[in-house]
């Protein structure tokens, strides 16, 4: 298998709203990908303001599927409003993690957690 191209990747997932993060998932996350691996890409976005605020629901998740060099790529990337609500489910216990995103931002939010709280204003920290 060869190494992946991030540039394309990147071009991929800056095609549409510009995502907060992206991150590789699937076979090559994990590390088995066979020659036919396609290259799955999760990641989240902010919508617009006038997407949020129109009468109509807002597209919250994006979906692209490209082929880039022979390889084909899928790129689903949610809104953090949707990755937000899906979290909160998931701490009220009614469902496991499911996507590498979610599983991403759940990681970060135990870190964030566990982190140490912010010194206050004018407050000297020493390293």
């Amino acid at each position: 298998m060869e190494e992946l191209n991030f540039d394309h990747l990147r071009t991929i997932a800056t095609g549409g709203p510009t995502p907060l993060f992206a991150t590789v998932s699937g076979a090559h996350l994990y590390g088995f990908p066979s020659a036919d691996s396609d290259v799955d890409l999760r990641g989240a976005f902010v919508l617009p303001i006038r997407e949020v605020i129109r009468l109509r629901e807002p597209v919250e998740t994006l979906t692209v599927t490209r082929t880039v060099g022979g390889v084909e790529v899928d790129w689903v990337a949610h809104d953090v409003r949707k990755l937000q609500t899906e979290l909160l489910v998931q701490q009220r216990g009614a469902r496991p993690p499911g996507s590498a995103s979610e599983r991403s931002l759940l990681s970060i939010k135990r870190k964030l957690d566990q982190a140490k709280p912010s010194p206050r204003e004018g407050e000297i920290v020493k390293p």
